[in-house]
């Protein structure tokens, strides 16, 4: 078996982020990744329905056929966390903030263009369209569901 310490995880990341992000970040279009964005979206559902079917039918339940498993692998992560309490937890905080902030920034910013494409379409001889705003809506309280 190969250990974990293998290859550094520090190398590990500055590999993928040069030889894999980079080159996806210079296209001049993203559209050819559309098909992986699908299969990516396929797989979250696959995930979502089999964590929801696990959750149901008490696999990680005690006395289910997962509960030791689940049980080790918590205790081994508050293991770890109790070890490295306090070295680093402030730089942690900050990496984690920065991630919202991004997220929250990308999601602001493209408000107005989302916004702009749910102007009504003209559909009829008269050029009134519908709006898309009720549409956009029900998908948007989806997603909190």
């Amino acid at each position: 078996t190969v250990s974990q310490d293998f290859v550094p995880k520090e190398m590990l990341i500055n590999s993928i982020a040069t030889f894999v992000l980079l080159p996806l970040c210079l296209l001049p279009s993203l559209s050819p990744l559309a098909f992986a964005s699908v299969l990516g979206l396929a797989g979250v559902c696959i995930l979502a329905f089999v964590m929801t079917i696990r959750c149901l039918d008490g696999s990680y339940a005690p006395g289910g056929p997962f509960y030791s498993d689940a049980r080790a692998a918590v205790e081994s992560l508050s293991q770890v966390a109790a070890s490295t309490q306090g070295h680093n937890t402030l730089f942690q905080q900050i990496f984690v903030f920065a991630a919202v902030l991004s997220n929250a920034f990308t999601a602001h910013f493209n408000a107005p263009a989302i916004f702009n494409e749910l102007e009504p379409r003209p559909t009829g001889p008269s050029g009134q369209g519908k709006s898309r705003l009720p549409q956009f809506a029900v998908v948007t309280l989806a997603a909190f569901f």
